[in-house]
């Protein structure tokens, strides 16, 4: 199950890119892991090639380009392209797929889709969390140094020329997995259908938060654990599968209901569906989570604070209830 990624870079420094391929770097935080003499870990096992460069001066080169054709001058813009092909965790085992293998195969792909671009091309053992699936970096410039041969899937008539960036579309992308596909079949590594939609689609930043979220819960779990308590939540959940019922209301006066409600919606007001809260008046005329009694509808205006860019005001519905005789 071979699948490709995309990411644009903008960052001017191109050595960067060679330290992530050639060290080791801490998952969660990013950083590069150092020695007790403070010097960089080199990775255990790692298969590195230059095109059109050499390995170790891809940055200077890179540099030396761009300054040549007067191009990725400005912040904005692209400086470099970055291609991950990530392979089966199975295909290691099932398909004698190694190191050497998967590099003989990125090597094959960015000479194909990326010819004349200065490139770095590094095959990684370990996968993301652990995973152990092995994975190929493609690094290129975004500026092209040598013309090549006009090729189909090159939609501009200068995009074989030298001095030119290269042109990232979804359409090129999906000849790239074509192209992916093609080459995992004839190896016989297993593939799926990268054309065909995904039933279930999730975001990396998606992906990365809820991450996150659980690991953090593991760790609070294990401190409610060792006091003799059983956890209460075993799986993280984002706000939008946080069920709907679960508004946290303090106890307040009622005559103070209106802010506090305001308060603590405003907060919990993120999830596009939380348009409705359910609270119960007793006798002593305090607020709890509750259901029960008679009910009468009123409406509270929040402001939502979780977007910059989403200033408006929301109306929610509020259901109180009225003190039972």
């Amino acid at each position: 199950m071979a699948i490709i990624k995309h990411l644009s870079i903008k960052s001017s420094d191109y050595g960067a890119v060679l330290d992530y391929l050639m060290f080791q770097h801490d998952e969660k935080t990013g950083k590069e892991q150092l020695d007790e003499n403070g010097h960089g870990l080199l990775r255990t096992e790692f298969y590195l090639d230059g095109i059109n460069c050499e390995e170790l001066t891809f940055n200077l080169e890179c540099k030396q380009l761009n300054d040549r054709f007067h191009k990725n001058q400005n912040r904005g813009d692209v400086k470099s392209h970055h291609y991950i092909i990530s392979f089966d965790p199975r295909d290691e085992t099932e398909c004698c797929l190694d190191g050497k293998r998967a590099q003989a195969f990125g090597l094959e792909f960015a000479n194909r889709f990326f010819a004349g671009h200065q490139m770095l091309v590094c095959t990684h053992m370990d996968g993301n969390n652990k995973s152990g699936n092995i994975h190929v970096h493609i690094v290129l410039n975004s500026l092209r140094k040598l013309d090549v041969e006009p090729q189909p899937f090159m939609e501009r008539s200068y995009d074989s020329r030298a001095g030119y960036k290269h042109h990232q579309t979804r359409e090129l992308l999906t000849v790239m997995q074509k192209g992916l596909m093609e080459i995992t079949e004839r190896e016989g590594l297993r593939q799926i259908d990268l054309l065909s939609p995904a039933a279930v689609k999730i975001t990396e930043k998606k992906y990365r938060k809820e991450k996150r979220g659980q690991e953090k819960l593991e760790e609070l779990n294990a401190q409610i654990i060792a006091d003799g308590m059983k956890p209460r939540f075993t799986k993280f959940q984002t706000d939008l599968q946080t069920p709907l019922w679960i508004v946290p209301l303090p106890l307040v006066p009622m005559k103070n209901y209106k802010r506090a409600f305001k308060r603590n919606m405003g907060s919990r007001s993120k999830r596009a569906e939380a348009d409705s809260a359910i609270c119960c008046r007793t006798g002593s005329g305090t607020l709890l989570p509750g259901g029960w009694g008679g009910v009468t509808s009123r409406k509270i205006t929040c402001y939502p604070f979780w977007r910059k860019t989403q200033r408006r005001m929301r109306t929610i519905r509020a259901t109180t209830t009225k003190p039972t005789p």
